[in-house]
C-alpha cells in the first residue's frame, strides 16, 4: 500500500491546515506594515497583528475542532470495525466447523455436498417423470417438490411433514411421487439412480432427509450475511468485501445446494428479505458454475447478476481465436 493510500481524510485536512499556515507565514513580509526598505510602522504592525491573531486564530481554532471531531469519529469507526471483524471471524470459524462436522455415509465435510447435489438430481428425475404433463414455469414446481423431499426425507414422521408442505399441489401426483421415492428409499442405491450410482457408497439408502445436516448450516449462513448487512457504519463496498470473503468459503457443490435452497420455499428469505435481496446485492452465487451444473435449473433465469463462469468462458473463447 502506498503512502497516498494510507492517508485518510483527517491526515489530508491536517496537511491542508499546515499548508495554509505556511503560506500565511511566507506572505507576511509582503504585507504593507512589513514591506519596503524603510523601518516597520509599529502601529500598523500592531494593528495587523491583532487582526491576524483575531481572524486567523479563530479560523484555526475552528479547523482544530473539526479535525478533533473527525479524529474521534475515525477512532469510533476503527473500534466498531475491530469489534465487527472479531465477531465476523468467529462466524467464519463456526461455518468451517459446521462443514467439518458433516458426514454422509462414507463421505465427509465438503464431499457431502457432492452427494447431496447428485441425490437432488436423481430425485428430480423421479419427480419429472411423474410431473411431466403439468405446466411448470421454470421447473419451479418440480424443483420445490424435489427439494422438500430431499430436505425432510420420507419416513414415519417426515412424510406427513412433506405432504403438509406440498398440500397446494395435485395430491394424486404427490402420492405417486412419494410411493415411487419410497421404493428407492427402502432398497438403497440402484442402477436406476444414475447420479448416486456414480459413487461407491456403503449400503446407502437415499431420500431419508438431510435436515439434520442442512438446517443449522443454512441458518448460520443466513445469520452471517445478515450480520454483515446490518452494520450501518459499513459502506456498501465494505459490506460486499466481507460478503465476498464469506462467499469464498463455499465450494461449487455447496453453491449448488445453496442455490436450490434460495429459489425454493424453504429459502425465500435469501431473495425476498424485507430490506435486501442478499443473493443479488452480495452476488453470493457468482462463483456457481453454469452450463448444466445445476441441471435443468438455470441460475441466470432466477438471478440477473454477474457470473464468474461467463467471464471464464469469454476468456477461453478469446484465447481460442
Amino acid at each position: 500500500m502506498t503512502i497516498m493510500k494510507k492517508l485518510n481524510r483527517i491526515d489530508w485536512l491536517a496537511i491542508g491546515f499546515l499548508i495554509v499556515g505556511l503560506i500565511t507565514l511566507i506572505s507576511l513580509p509582503f504585507i504593507e506594515p512589513y514591506a519596503g526598505n524603510g523601518p516597520i510602522d509599529q502601529e500598523k504592525a500592531a494593528d495587523f497583528g491583532s487582526f491576524v491573531s483575531g481572524y486567523f486564530g479563530t479560523f484555526f481554532l475552528l479547523i482544530s475542532i473539526v479535525i478533533l471531531i473527525l479524529s474521534l469519529s475515525s477512532q469510533k469507526k476503527s473500534s466498531q470495525l475491530q469489534q465487527f471483524e472479531n465477531k465476523f471471524l468467529d462466524l467464519l470459524k463456526l461455518h468451517r466447523e459446521n462443514v467439518s462436522e458433516l458426514k454422509l455415509n462414507n463421505k465427509e465435510q465438503r464431499n457431502v455436498f457432492v452427494i447431496l447435489r447428485n441425490e437432488f438430481q436423481d430425485l428430480y428425475d423421479i419427480v419429472k417423470n411423474i410431473y411431466k404433463d403439468t405446466e411448470d414455469d421454470k421447473n419451479n414446481d418440480k424443483a420445490n417438490i424435489t427439494y422438500i423431499i430431499l430436505f425432510f426425507g420420507l419416513g414415519e414422521t417426515s412424510t406427513p411433514m412433506v405432504k403438509s408442505l406440498l398440500s397446494n399441489y395435485n395430491q394424486l401426483l404427490i402420492d405417486k411421487i412419494i410411493n415411487k421415492v419410497e421404493t428407492y428409499r427402502k432398497k438403497g442405491v440402484s442402477s436406476d439412480l444414475k447420479y448416486l450410482n456414480k459413487f461407491r457408497l456403503d449400503d446407502y439408502f437415499p431420500f431419508n432427509g438431510h435436515q439434520s445436516r442442512l438446517a443449522h448450516y443454512f441458518r448460520h449462513l443466513f445469520q452471517t450475511i445478515k450480520y454483515i448487512d446490518n452494520q450501518v457504519f459499513l459502506t456498501t463496498v465494505e459490506k460486499k468485501y466481507y460478503a465476498k470473503i464469506l462467499r469464498a468459503q463455499l465450494s461449487n457443490h455447496e453453491l449448488a445446494i445453496f442455490f436450490y435452497n434460495s429459489i425454493l420455499i424453504l429459502g425465500k428469505e435469501w431473495s425476498n428479505n424485507k430490506m435486501t435481496n442478499f443473493i443479488k446485492t452480495y452476488q453470493l452465487i457468482k462463483n456457481l458454475p453454469l452450463n448444466k451444473f445445476t441441471f435443468e435449473l438455470n441460475p441466470e433465469e432466477y438471478y440477473d447478476q454477474d457470473y464468474e463462469w461467463n467471464e471464464i468462458t469469454k476468456a477461453a473463447n478469446n484465447v481460442l481465436k
